[in-house]
């Protein structure tokens, strides 16, 4: 008959990566240190064991810089008022309105070259206008300097268009005694 307890002697060696076994003492308190979950929850590693880490975090501006560089700066986007800013209204009051106007005086030779100008409304003697090609209307007929030879129709007016670079139409007016220019096309 058996009698128990049986002794059994048999050794069982460390685990390695390859082979199975019994862990040593310092792999056990190695995962002893696991957080339940593997190691997936929060834990720490000193900078050493992270590589390039070390280097990473010294290429980065320091905080405690940046901070202190920011202090005593505006914030983006903000406003001041006129007297706030120094020689601001001084600048502003020596400046004209955006909407004024001037006398002809107060524009450096501006009435010269105005003088220099044809009015708006003005005329000219045929033989003046360089170019000049006229085409007679109806009857008219007019001569080398652009007067009209003939009777110039109903109440002395006549009409004629010149073409010159911009065609125009002219009435040839008796009162006057030259064409008159009525409108350019």
């Amino acid at each position: 008959m058996t009698t128990f307890p049986i002794e059994i002697s048999t050794t069982i060696p460390e685990a390695t990566p390859v082979d199975p076994g019994l862990l040593s003492a310092t792999d056990k308190a190695k995962l002893d240190g696991i957080p339940p979950g593997g190691g997936s929850g929060p834990h720490t590693h000193p900078i050493a064991d992270v590589i390039d880490l070390q280097a990473a975090l010294d290429s980065k501006a320091d905080a405690a810089a940046t901070a202190a560089a920011l202090l005593g700066k505006s914030d983006v986007g903000h406003l001041h008022a006129i007297a706030h800013v120094g020689g601001l209204q001084a600048a502003l009051d020596d400046k004209a309105a955006a909407a004024h106007t001037h006398n002809i005086s107060d524009v450096t030779d501006l009435q010269s070259t105005l003088d220099g100008k044809a009015a708006v409304v003005h005329t000219h003697v045929a033989a003046d206008v360089v170019n000049l090609v006229p085409m007679v209307l109806g009857d008219t007929q007019i001569d080398a300097n652009g007067k009209p030879l003939a009777s110039v129709g109903e109440n002395g007016q006549g009409a004629m268009t010149w073409l010159t670079p911009t065609t125009a139409i002219m009435l040839w007016s008796k009162v006057s005694g030259d064409w008159v220019f009525l409108r350019n096309f």
